[in-house]
């Protein structure tokens, strides 16, 4: 059997001078990054190669990139100038975002409305531009399709148990609520579904 060594993390704190040992350091006056002469501009361009590095992983919308960019404790001010600027060349695009999310999830996810608008919302886009997309995905058809096929995959998953034929069909309602399906669509899939 080999023996492993074990790693031993590295630490700078080792290396850290101790504020009494040093009374010098204490006494240095240190500059704030907004007195730099130039460093904003520095900063602007580490602030955009950022948020280009996070578009470059997934789309994102103005509210997502803006928090995340903060959170990497960019000034505000050049997080906004970042934010427009991305948006000016068309790679920020809350509407574009959100009607390519709200496709996706209908056709790959079969999410329901409820539950895509939900998630618009919690990412920033604005309650009207969802409100609008939604409106323009509403197809009754489809999403009837999408829960009668969530369905009948739940009901072979469910095949195993014993379950009584109202204690299936509560386990069906609560199944298509939570994908955000609305009452009239999952009493339209069971009656397709002769439930």
């Amino acid at each position: 059997m080999k023996l492993r060594k074990a790693k031993r993390k590295f630490s700078w704190s080792q290396y850290e001078p101790d504020e009494s040992s040093s009374p010098v350091i204490s006494d240095v006056k240190t500059v704030s990054s907004n007195e730099e002469p130039g460093n904003e501009k520095k900063q602007f361009v580490k602030a955009k190669n950022s948020a280009l590095k996070f578009l470059g992983l997934r789309a994102h919308t103005e509210y997502e990139l803006r928090q995340k960019l903060l959170k990497k404790e960019f000034n505000p001010e050049i997080v906004d100038k970042v934010i427009s600027e991305l948006r000016s060349y068309d790679f920020l695009n809350d509407t574009k975002f959100a009607s390519d999310f709200i496709s996706s999830k209908i056709k790959i996810k079969k999410d329901g409305l409820y539950k895509i608008s939900k998630q618009l919302s919690l990412k920033g886009i604005d309650k009207q531009i969802v409100k609008d997309l939604i409106s323009q995905y509403v197809d009754e058809d489809k999403l009837k399709e999408n829960a009668v096929r969530l369905c009948r995959d739940k009901i072979k998953y469910l095949s195993g148990k014993e379950l009584s034929r109202d204690k299936l069909k509560q386990r069906l309602i609560l199944y298509l609520q939570n994908k955000g399906y609305s009452t009239d669509i999952i009493i339209s899939a069971f009656k397709e579904l002769e439930l």
